[in-house]
């Protein structure tokens, strides 16, 4: 036995504070919220979760407490059992609704009871009564002891059994059996007499525990007899003055809390003796304690312990003590153990008063305190140990009651509690603490941000494990779905985009609903924002619940720009219904060419577009990729669905696809035959099908790849040679060029081509037999022997040629060719001596004269191999440049040598280009020699070798210039020894850069971005042009750009309010294009516009793909959304009608009734129209066009329609004007709004004050005058500095120039007038007080239709804001740089490109431009 210190400082986790007294004078609801206690707890640096929840129970019973108080309560496990001090029985359920109510005694209740089955309740009172109560019937006993019952307990199987037998107890000191007989009607039969009251009494199963002054006693009903009992721990107090607890854990385990004391007793099995027993010792024995049925048992005390505290109550939860506890120390070391009553009634009022609230302490069996909640219950000061109570109910799974027969439903308390619950009793309260279940815990971590954890154990919890498995019911889906979200929310925040994409795989909901689809799409748009889509792709759902095509469509149109592989993966992957192929085909149209550095990459795009136009069932298209990637069996499937027509314009990816097929059947190192190349799968198809793929449209195509060309006609010709007639003259081409070895072939077979042409081809090519036939054919006998002769040297062919020709001329001129010529006279008399033709004999007069020309003929013959002297004019060349490379490391002497010995030998050659100089540097002289053949950077090395001077430090000086690297030597006429002057120092190389240079060419777009400054372009994502010009132009707004990017912080894309996700995308895009230094592509917030705006979602059902907007209605829809969305700072004022929207007046006045008052109308505007007709050329004639316009409409005074002239003018001007050009009008004829484009000038300054009113004209003037001052004083002061300029230029700098000067400082400094803007002008901020502006931005538009052409946008860059132009020019002060951006290309033009927007041709037209109010500086 051990003492256990019960301190706070002992504690492992205190869950609640300890509240005193003082700080609570009053009672009555200061703790009503119980629930929340365990809460409150000090924060430590560990804090543990608790392990118990309270709460207070409700429902009408706090109606009972208000007017009686409770004196004992019972729980079962389905209804509480409540007694209370006016004799009444409430049976109330677990949340606190009474269900029935009776009086049972006219004063206090002592002790209630339930039997087993929850059919009968039993009462005990200080009137001396037992009542015996049936819920369901009007079965009602009453016993009558006549003095007061303290306790009372019903045969657990009371319904169940006849007998209706129950035990009681009280002051009389009885333990008082009282049953039904059969016979003898009822009978009390007294078990036990004890010297003090009989206190508590609880029945379990056959066994009866009570407690009185000798201590707690142990009666087996089974035996009749008492078997044990459990004395009252020595020192403890007085048996009446703290209550004895005790709890039946299960049939063989008791719990006593005895004052300041807890005993466990354990009912043990006694062990008999093997001798068996005479029948009279076994009656002794079953007297004693068992029977001869039934086990022998005896009670043990396993475990007591002293506390410091009053149990006020005791159970056993989770192999640990649930002890109600009272008071502290200071309560026990004044309490003695029998002479309580002694101590003076002052002190014990005193006591009573100081009273701490009651505590539930956990300790374990290691007499340890685990934690201790204090329940600051209702009155607590005011009450003792005994006025507490503490109740268990177990849950079903844990009761064993039977069932019992014919049960019938509609029983009190159906519902049975669901889990452990003990219930705590106060006068006035009643409070139910179970353990905590999986919501709590959830609840405890969720409150700590420990979502990680939560979603750990609600994970393990569905899947039946752990701890919380058997409270997995508590945590629905949604909850688990929201706890998710919020962990992913938080990796989203950390950057962890990876564990948040996995997150949402496995809490985002897979329900088919609107609202999931909402969930996973602002998840998705969250991904977007983060430039994460990556991420998350692989987990968007795609089967069992289905997003918005667009948003499928984004994650791709992000992939292709970004990963290649997956983006394949995905169009692949994904069912083909989920987007829309024709977008994505265009996208990926649009990126294919920027992938040029990527060959891989670039195929893989191929092989989506080849599949994506198959789905589309666009053969055309599809086969073009296909044979670019040469997809095996391409050629069977054309002729298998017979799509000739699709390949018909394809012919050289045809013969492409047939190189691959032979590279791959055949070793690289094999040269391809061309009959092999002829059988190939694709020229076959090609000219087996020649109807449904027409010759010339092949050759059309091949004839920029000639060598295609020539296969495809000789497979031609070997299938029909009539078919290849067309193209015979570029046959003889192809055939000189791939194989002239079969020209001579074609040339005797094919009788369609050209004889000149064939023979300029050949003779271009010196094909000689080629060109002998072909003269042959043309009849020009003559030049083709001569050929043949010339060129050839074939006597043999020359005599045969002149064989078959028979021509006696021609053998003429065979002979006299050959006069000279002893081989060629050999010949003719070895094999044309036969032939009847040959005039060779009249060469020879004689037969002596004929063998002395035979001999020297052969000897002619012979030397014909020797005509070349003894040494080889290569040899000869070779060794002469080497000794030009030699001789200038030799020595005047040693070259001296080198030529008088070369002079010696006739077979040397000559250095004739080499020869010596002097080159003077610093004094002295190098003889150098130099040779005129090679540049003048080889002689610059030969003088560094000499005076170390590096090359590019070398200053050579000749008359009229200095030797450079690429002078020519040769031309400068040097002459030997020639003295050079050369300047230049001896140094140091240079050093290499610390950093390789790169050029702009090298850069990458990024890069060149970067180091000009440029700013980030908007990718166009399918006909958003309208969208991104727009876009930029509203970006050249500061204030619009502020308002965007607090907005970031203040709202996140994901809410319900899509309009505003709208905003707030637009202000991360604008953040993406300040950091960016490529192209952004604005996927989210193109996706977000479609969802506020489904036009701009419109397709073109002909064309595919989105249709084309009209910039200017994006432009008035961006302005509306923004302006009820985007706040200045935490004002309700917007910012677009702060800095954008002016105010209007327009009045109404008709000529018809001069007396008819005007009516005056006025409307806030957001831009200004620009009417466009035959007689406008400029802006300003436009725009007063705009505000005077002639209406038809209903006069009162009249009585009738009357023409009204409505006549506007501007009331306030806002610092940002919008001029709109209406350029557009409906075509009725043609069904589509055609554009005007007639030239209207537009000024860089624009004076907008002849269209205000007369009052607001007036209150414009002193800053106008102002800006007008500022303006005449820039231009002084420039025509000044330009005058100086021109005199330096023209060097007439003389004393009238020290008055230029001095005029141009006074003329900078000279004062202006006074600056006084008008103070209701100054008090309205975002106004233009001058009325002048000046041109930021403008958003043209290229072609003849609204919805056809291209826009481009041209903002202004300020002056001192990032880099020049990329040409690095320089421009006038007077002029500005613009960014001109073409989707996300972008350049820089100057003001007089922007000046050429005003329209008059096919060019960009200005169709809205946007003006700023000009500085008063």
């Amino acid at each position: 036995m051990s003492s256990l210190e019960a301190s706070s400082s002992d504690s492992a986790a205190l869950t609640a504070q300890r509240i005193e007294p003082d700080d609570h004078p009053e009672f009555s609801d200061s703790y009503n919220d119980l629930e929340e206690s365990s809460d409150n707890a000090s924060e430590e640096e560990d804090e543990e979760e608790p392990a118990l929840r309270y709460k207070r129970l409700g429902g009408n019973v706090q109606a009972l407490f208000e007017k009686d108080t409770a004196s004992t309560l019972l729980a079962s496990e389905r209804f509480l059992v409540l007694g209370t001090h006016w004799g009444n029985i409430v049976i109330i359920d677990f949340e606190g609704n009474e269900v029935k109510k009776w009086r049972a005694h006219s004063t206090t209740v002592n002790s209630v009871s339930v039997d087993l089955d929850n059919e009968y309740v039993a009462s005990a009172g200080d009137d001396g009564r037992v009542v015996v109560h049936g819920l369901y019937n009007d079965d009602v006993s009453i016993i009558n002891y006549s003095r007061p019952v303290k306790a009372v307990a019903l045969d657990p199987y009371y319904n169940r059994r006849g007998s209706r037998r129950f035990v009681s107890g009280g002051t009389a000191g009885q333990l008082i059996m009282h049953e039904k007989k059969k016979w003898f009607g009822k009978s009390d039969t007294i078990l036990f007499n004890s010297t003090g009251p009989i206190q508590t009494i609880r029945w379990q199963d056959n066994l009866i525990a009570w407690a009185c002054d000798e201590g707690v006693q142990i009666y087996n009903t089974d035996c009749s007899a008492r078997i044990s009992q459990i004395a009252r721990p020595e020192g403890s107090p007085r048996a009446d003055l703290y209550s004895c607890r005790m709890h039946w854990r299960d049939e063989r385990t008791l719990l006593i809390g005895w004052a300041n004391f807890i005993q466990v007793v354990a009912l043990k099995e006694r062990v008999m003796p093997a001798p068996s027993i005479s029948s009279s010792a076994a009656a002794a024995v079953g007297a004693g304690g068992g029977s001869a049925s039934g086990p022998l048992l005896y009670a043990e005390v396993s475990v007591m312990f002293r506390t410091d505290f009053i149990v006020c109550g005791l159970a056993l939860h989770r192999d640990s003590f649930l002890v109600f506890s009272y008071g502290d120390h200071h309560i026990i070391d004044t309490m003695g153990s029998d002479n309580s009553d002694q101590i003076p009634k002052e002190s014990r009022q005193q006591r009573a008063r100081d009273a701490q609230p009651p505590e539930l302490r956990t300790i374990n069996w290691n007499i340890e305190e685990i934690s201790s909640d204090v329940l600051p219950l209702e009155g607590f000061p005011l009450l003792q140990p005994n006025d507490y109570g503490l109740s268990y109910c177990a849950a079903p799974s844990a009761v064993k009651s039977p069932r019992v027969e014919g049960e019938t439903e509609n029983r009190i308390g159906q519902n049975a509690i669901e889990a452990d619950t003990w219930f705590i009793l106060s006068p006035k309260q009643l409070v139910a603490v179970r353990p905590r279940g999986l919501a709590d815990h959830v609840q405890w971590l969720t409150e700590r941000g420990d979502y990680r954890q939560a979603l750990v154990d609600i994970e393990s919890a569905f899947r039946g494990e752990g701890r919380w498995a058997m409270y997995r019911d508590q945590i629905k889906q949604t909850e688990y779905q929201e706890i998710g979200q919020e962990y992913a929310r938080i990796l989203m925040d950390d950057g962890d985009y990876v564990g948040t994409a996995g997150l949402c795989a496995r809490v985002l909901p897979r329900s088919n609903t609107p609202e999931s689809v909402d969930i996973w799409e602002s998840w998705v748009f969250a991904f977007a924002e983060a430039n994460a889509l990556h991420v998350i792709a692989p987990f968007i759902p795609t089967e069992d619940i289905q997003l918005s095509n667009t948003v499928y469509e984004m994650v791709l149109a992000f992939m292709l720009t970004s990963r290649i592989d997956e983006f394949r993966r995905l169009v692949l992957a994904w069912p083909p219904h989920l987007f829309n192929a024709y977008s994505v085909v265009l996208a990926v149209e649009d990126q294919l060419p920027k992938l040029e550095e990527s060959a891989e990459d670039q195929l893989k795009l191929k092989h989506i577009l080849a599949v994506l136009y198959d789905r589309l069932n666009q053969p055309s298209k599809s086969l073009r990729y296909h044979l670019e990637l040469f997809t095996p069996g391409i050629l069977e499937r054309v002729q298998r669905e017979n799509l000739f027509d699709a390949v018909r314009d394809k012919a050289e990816l045809v013969l492409q696809y047939d190189d691959h097929v032979l590279s791959v059947q055949h070793d690289k190192e094999t040269t391809l035959s061309l009959l092999l190349r002829c059988d190939a799968e694709g020229v076959q198809l090609l000219t087996d099908n020649t109807n449904a793929i027409p010759c010339a449209s092949v050759v059309k195509q091949l004839v920029a790849v000639p060598e295609h060309l020539h296969v495809y006609l000789h497979a031609l010709l070997t299938k029909d040679a009539h078919l290849g007639a067309p193209f015979a003259d570029l046959q003889v081409e192809l055939y000189a060029e791939y194989n002239p070895e079969r020209l001579l072939n074609f040339l005797r077979l094919s009788a369609y081509y050209s004889f000149d042409k064939a023979l300029e081809i050949c003779e271009e090519r010196n094909l000689v037999p080629e060109m002998v036939f072909i003269l042959g054919r043309m009849g020009d006998n003559h030049r083709a022997l001569m050929l043949i002769i010339d060129k050839l040297r074939d006597v043999p062919r020359a005599i045969e040629f002149a064989k078959e020709q028979n021509d006696p001329e021609l053998w003429n001129d065979l002979v006299m060719y050959s006069r000279d010529k002893p081989e060629f006279i050999v010949g003719l008399l070895e094999l044309g001596g036969t032939h009847t033709a040959n005039p060779t004999v009249r060469l020879i007069h004689n037969a002596t004269d004929r063998r002395k020309r035979l001999t020297q003929a052969k000897l002619d013959r012979t030397m014909l191999i020797r005509q070349y002297g003894p040494v080889c004019p290569v040899c000869v060349e070779y060794d002469k440049k080497k000794i030009q490379q030699a001789r200038s490391g030799w020595s005047p002497s040693e070259r001296r040598d080198r030529d008088l010995s070369n002079s010696n030998n006739p077979d040397t050659p000559t250095n004739a280009e080499g020869f010596e100089l002097q080159v003077k540097w610093q004094g002295k002289k190098y003889e150098v020699d130099v040779d005129t053949t090679q540049p003048g950077e080889e002689f610059k090395i030969q003088l560094y070798s000499l005076t170390g001077v590096a090359p590019d430090r070398q200053k050579v000086l000749i008359k009229g210039g200095q030797v450079k690297d690429d002078t020519d030597m040769a031309k400068l006429g040097l002459k030997e020894n020639q003295i050079l002057m050369m300047m230049g120092t001896v140094g140091e190389l240079p050093k290499p850069p610390s950093q390789p240079v790169k050029f702009v060419e090298d850069m990458s777009e990024n890069e060149v971005a970067q180091a000009l400054q440029i700013p980030a372009g908007l990718t166009n994502l399918g006909n958003t042009c309208y969208m991104n010009a727009s876009l930029q132009c509203l970006k050249a707004v500061p204030q619009l750009r502020d308002a965007l990017n607090r907005s970031i912080g203040q709202n996140n894309i994901g809410q319900s309010d899509v309009r505003k996700n709208m905003i707030t995308s637009l202000g991360r895009l604008f953040t993406q294009l300040n950091e960016s230094g490529d192209g952004v592509p604005p996927f989210v917030f193109l996706q977000l516009l479609r969802q506020v705006f489904p036009k701009f979602g419109e397709q073109d059902p002909q064309a595919g793909g989105f249709r084309q907007q009209d910039a200017e209605e994006f432009w008035n829809e961006m302005l509306t959304s923004l302006d009820q969305g985007l706040k200045v700072n935490d004002s309700d004022q917007s910012v677009v009608g702060q800095y954008m929207s002016g105010r209007m007046a327009t009045t109404w006045k008709t000529e018809e009734a001069p007396n008819e008052e005007p009516v005056v109308h006025h409307e806030n505007f957001r831009k200004v129209d620009c009417h466009i007709d035959k007689s406008v050329n400029y802006v300003s004639q436009g725009i007063a066009k705009g505000l005077e316009q002639v209406i038809e409409k209903n006069s009162e005074t009249l009585g009738r329609n009357a023409d009204y002239k409505a006549t506007s003018r501007i009331e306030r001007l806002p610092e940002y004007l919008t001029v709109v050009y209406n350029r557009f009008f409906w075509k009725a004829s043609e069904s589509i709004d055609a554009k005007i484009v007639k030239s209207v000038k537009f000024p860089l300054d624009l004076d907008m004050n002849e269209f205000c009113t007369s009052e607001l004209q007036s209150k414009m003037k002193p800053a106008r005058n102002y800006l007008r001052a500022l303006d005449d004083k820039k231009a002084r002061v420039r025509k000044l500095e330009k005058k100086a300029a021109q005199d330096d230029a023209n060097e007439t700098k003389d004393e009238n120039s020290e008055t230029t000067e001095a005029q141009i400082s006074s003329a900078a400094n000279q004062e202006l007038p006074a600056f006084n803007v008008d103070e209701s002008l100054k008090a309205d901020v975002g106004c233009n007080p001058s009325g002048v502006y000046e041109l930021i931005g403008v958003v043209t538009h290229i072609g003849r239709t609204a919805n056809s052409g291209h826009y481009m946008a041209w903002v202004r860059k300020e002056k001192g804001v990032g880099g020049t132009d990329p040409a690095g020019k320089g421009i006038p002060d007077t002029q500005h740089w613009w960014y001109k951006f073409d989707d996300d290309q972008v350049s820089m033009v100057t003001d007089d490109e922007i000046l050429r927007l005003c329209g008059g041709g096919d060019w960009h037209t200005a169709y809205v431009t946007l003006y700023r109010a000009k500085k008063l500086e």
